[in-house]
């Protein structure tokens, strides 16, 4: 292939790549995306897979997925949400910015439309792009006093049963102060992004991810006194397993988890990284839940 010589000036000239080859989408934009990265003199580096998908494209080098992020300006997301959410743990993990293509169905956190492709990276890479912090929850298990998993979240914390009809018992404290014993079929704990997904499936408000602020949402509770809390970003929130008839699992955006024991211990809290998400000038987020909410209004 023969590669023009770059003729724009770009901000972010290394870039990790993050997609979802399983989209006929993604490979439909491959032309595309190495024209622009041409033309900005962009190196990239994707997994080996992905590097299949974009071939002939000289300066996109191959790495493990923990590696692409390395030494990179920004990644970019192309897919959906849970791209997306893949994509962010390596920009955090390098304290930089995370730019998302929606080529999925609702796509609340990719702010990139399939049809604005091309205009919305040439300007993200100038870097005509504002970033947009989102809050994170740091979520950690303790067993028998010792610290057995130790995670981040852009979206959720999930305690959630397995393939039973028993219900679990989970004895939940906020700073402390015993709260309640949810006999329910699990408990999400949200960050403001993460209040359009699973827990927006279970009854939880809306929060506009400008706030600080965190969602308590029980799964299916067997009481209907039992409603979502939205708490201060602030708050330490335990919650313990101390008796249950229920296999539970825990788990983090989605990410495999793993099945609790009795007297294990999940505090969560607001993590000290957060997400740098790349959005357009006059992003508007509650245009984005009109349309994919269907709403009225103009």
């Amino acid at each position: 292939m023969i590669r023009k010589a770059p003729t724009l000036r770009a901000k972010y000239r290394t870039v990790a790549l993050v997609a979802n080859v399983g989209k006929p989408a993604v490979r439909a934009l491959a032309p595309k995306l190495m024209e622009i990265f041409g033309r900005f003199g962009v190196r990239a580096r994707a997994v080996p897979e992905v590097k299949k998908t974009f071939k002939g494209f000289s300066l996109l080098q191959a790495a493990p997925f923990s590696r692409i992020a390395e030494g990179s300006d920004m990644v970019l997301s192309l897919g959906g949400d849970g791209t997306m959410l893949s994509a962010a743990s390596l920009a955090v993990a390098e304290g930089i910015p995370v730019l998302g293509v929606n080529l999925g169905n609702l796509g609340f956190i990719t702010p990139v439309s399939l049809e604005s492709f091309e205009s919305s990276l040439s300007d993200s890479l100038r870097g005509l792009y504002k970033i947009q912090r989102r809050s994170m929850l740091r979520a950690r298990i303790t067993r028998r006093g010792k610290l057995v998993s130790d995670r981040i979240a852009l979206n959720d914390v999930v305690i959630l049963r397995g393939a039973t009809a028993k219900v679990a018992l989970l004895e939940t404290r906020i700073n402390g102060k015993y709260l309640a014993t949810y006999k329910a079929d699990g408990l999400i704990v949200a960050t403001p992004t993460g209040s359009t997904a699973y827990s927006l499936a279970v009854g939880g408000p809306i929060l506009d991810t400008a706030v600080q602020n965190i969602v308590l949402a029980p799964i299916c509770p067997h009481t209907l006194s039992a409603r979502p809390l939205v708490l201060a970003d602030s708050s330490v929130i335990e919650i313990l397993v101390p008796k249950t008839h229920a296999r539970l699992n825990f788990s983090t955006d989605g990410e495999p988890g793993f099945w609790l024991q009795k007297g294990d211990k999940l505090t969560v809290t607001r993590a000290r990284q957060s997400v740098q998400l790349l959005v357009p000038p006059g992003y508007d987020a509650w245009e984005v839940l009109r349309s994919k909410l269907g709403w009225l209004g103009r």
